[in-house]
Protein backbone atom coordinates (compact mmCIF):
# COMPACT_ATOMS: atom_id res chain seq x y z
CA UNK A 1 0.00 0.00 0.00
CA UNK A 2 3.08 2.36 0.88
CA UNK A 3 4.51 1.81 -2.51
CA UNK A 4 1.16 2.43 -4.46
CA UNK A 5 1.06 5.75 -2.27
CA UNK A 6 4.49 6.73 -3.22
CA UNK A 7 4.06 5.69 -7.00
CA UNK A 8 0.72 7.22 -8.02
CA UNK A 9 1.86 10.74 -7.59
CA UNK A 10 5.23 10.08 -9.76
CA UNK A 11 2.60 8.00 -12.39
CA UNK A 12 0.37 11.27 -12.21
CA UNK A 13 3.56 13.59 -13.03
CA UNK A 14 4.76 11.63 -16.15
CA UNK A 15 1.62 11.75 -17.77
CA UNK A 16 1.48 15.26 -17.23
CA UNK A 17 4.92 16.04 -18.28
CA UNK A 18 4.21 13.51 -21.53
CA UNK A 19 5.03 15.19 -24.95
CA UNK A 20 2.24 15.99 -26.84
CA UNK A 21 2.32 15.36 -30.84
CA UNK A 22 2.86 18.74 -32.32
CA UNK A 23 0.99 20.57 -35.14
CA UNK A 24 2.71 21.79 -38.22
CA UNK A 25 -0.28 24.07 -40.07
CA UNK A 26 -2.46 26.19 -37.92
CA UNK A 27 -5.65 25.51 -37.19
CA UNK A 28 -8.02 26.95 -40.18
CA UNK A 29 -10.01 27.68 -37.27
CA UNK A 30 -8.03 30.01 -36.10
CA UNK A 31 -7.43 34.17 -37.56
CA UNK A 32 -4.81 35.55 -38.83
CA UNK A 33 -3.84 38.38 -36.28
CA UNK A 34 -2.01 41.25 -37.69
CA UNK A 35 0.71 43.21 -35.60
CA UNK A 36 0.06 46.41 -33.71
CA UNK A 37 1.76 49.15 -34.71
CA UNK A 38 4.23 50.09 -31.74
CA UNK A 39 2.86 53.47 -30.09
CA UNK A 40 5.04 56.42 -30.35
CA UNK A 41 4.98 58.03 -27.00
CA UNK A 42 2.95 61.53 -27.21
CA UNK A 43 5.41 64.14 -26.00
CA UNK A 44 3.44 67.28 -24.53
CA UNK A 45 4.89 70.57 -25.24
CA UNK A 46 7.17 72.43 -22.51
CA UNK A 47 5.07 74.48 -20.71
CA UNK A 48 6.45 78.82 -20.81
CA UNK A 49 6.17 78.74 -16.55
CA UNK A 50 7.89 75.26 -16.70
CA UNK A 51 11.00 76.67 -18.75
CA UNK A 52 10.52 80.12 -16.58
CA UNK A 53 10.55 78.46 -13.15
CA UNK A 54 13.20 75.51 -13.98
CA UNK A 55 15.87 78.40 -15.70
CA UNK A 56 14.87 80.47 -11.96
CA UNK A 57 15.98 77.68 -10.11
CA UNK A 58 18.80 76.71 -11.92
CA UNK A 59 19.85 80.33 -11.50
CA UNK A 60 19.61 80.06 -7.95
CA UNK A 61 21.53 76.77 -7.96
CA UNK A 62 18.69 74.76 -7.10
CA UNK A 63 16.60 71.65 -9.50
CA UNK A 64 13.07 71.33 -9.83
CA UNK A 65 11.55 67.67 -9.08
CA UNK A 66 8.50 66.33 -10.75
CA UNK A 67 7.24 69.90 -11.73
CA UNK A 68 6.26 69.43 -15.10
CA UNK A 69 3.41 67.35 -13.37
CA UNK A 70 1.94 70.37 -11.99
CA UNK A 71 -0.60 73.08 -13.68
CA UNK A 72 0.41 76.69 -15.15
CA UNK A 73 -1.23 77.94 -12.26
CA UNK A 74 1.18 76.59 -9.52
CA UNK A 75 4.58 76.65 -11.46
CA UNK A 76 3.48 80.60 -11.73
CA UNK A 77 2.93 80.82 -7.53
CA UNK A 78 6.53 78.68 -7.26
CA UNK A 79 8.17 81.64 -9.92
CA UNK A 80 6.90 84.11 -7.74
CA UNK A 81 8.92 82.42 -4.54
CA UNK A 82 11.52 82.23 -6.03
CA UNK A 83 11.42 85.91 -7.75
CA UNK A 84 11.76 86.99 -4.31
CA UNK A 85 15.65 87.72 -2.99
CA UNK A 86 15.05 86.44 0.36
CA UNK A 87 15.19 82.36 -0.94
CA UNK A 88 18.69 83.14 -2.93
CA UNK A 89 21.41 81.81 -1.40
CA UNK A 90 19.69 79.33 0.77
CA UNK A 91 20.65 75.34 1.48
CA UNK A 92 18.16 74.03 -0.82
CA UNK A 93 19.53 71.45 -3.15
CA UNK A 94 16.11 69.81 -4.71
CA UNK A 95 12.77 71.75 -4.99
CA UNK A 96 8.99 69.61 -4.56
CA UNK A 97 5.72 70.42 -4.33
CA UNK A 98 3.63 68.49 -2.12
CA UNK A 99 0.58 68.80 0.41
CA UNK A 100 2.41 70.90 2.90
CA UNK A 101 5.90 73.23 3.90
CA UNK A 102 8.46 71.03 4.65
CA UNK A 103 12.26 71.36 4.67
CA UNK A 104 14.86 67.90 4.89
CA UNK A 105 18.45 69.39 5.72
CA UNK A 106 19.93 66.27 5.31
CA UNK A 107 19.09 65.91 1.97
CA UNK A 108 18.69 69.93 1.23
CA UNK A 109 15.14 69.27 0.01
CA UNK A 110 12.38 71.62 0.21
CA UNK A 111 8.91 70.45 0.10
CA UNK A 112 6.27 73.78 -1.15
CA UNK A 113 2.47 73.46 -0.34
CA UNK A 114 -0.84 73.81 1.62
CA UNK A 115 -0.67 77.29 0.55
CA UNK A 116 -1.37 79.79 -2.42
CA UNK A 117 -0.04 82.48 -0.92
CA UNK A 118 3.75 82.74 -2.14
CA UNK A 119 3.98 85.38 1.51
CA UNK A 120 3.85 82.58 3.25
CA UNK A 121 6.02 80.15 1.42
CA UNK A 122 8.63 83.09 1.44
CA UNK A 123 8.24 83.17 5.61
CA UNK A 124 8.36 79.26 5.66
CA UNK A 125 11.72 79.43 3.55
CA UNK A 126 13.36 82.62 5.67
CA UNK A 127 12.34 81.26 8.90
CA UNK A 128 13.36 77.16 8.16
CA UNK A 129 15.66 77.13 5.57
CA UNK A 130 19.50 78.29 6.44
CA UNK A 131 21.20 80.15 4.47
CA UNK A 132 24.39 78.91 2.87
CA UNK A 133 28.15 80.16 3.81
CA UNK A 134 29.42 83.56 2.01
CA UNK A 135 31.67 81.82 0.23
CA UNK A 136 29.49 79.26 -1.02
CA UNK A 137 26.47 82.54 -1.86
CA UNK A 138 29.32 84.81 -3.37
CA UNK A 139 30.31 81.77 -5.48
CA UNK A 140 26.27 80.98 -7.00
CA UNK A 141 25.14 82.80 -10.04
CA UNK A 142 23.68 86.10 -9.78
CA UNK A 143 20.24 86.11 -10.71
CA UNK A 144 19.27 87.96 -13.74
CA UNK A 145 16.88 91.16 -13.32
CA UNK A 146 14.00 91.22 -15.68
CA UNK A 147 13.24 94.59 -17.13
Amino acid sequence: MKRLVFFLPLFFLFGCTSSSPTIDAPSPVLEAVEAEPEETPIETPVSAFLAKLEDRLATLGYEGVGLELETDATLELLFKVFSNPVVAGRKIQSVYTGAANDYDASNGSLTLGGTRNPKDMIAFIKKKVPTQSKALRNAAPKPKREG
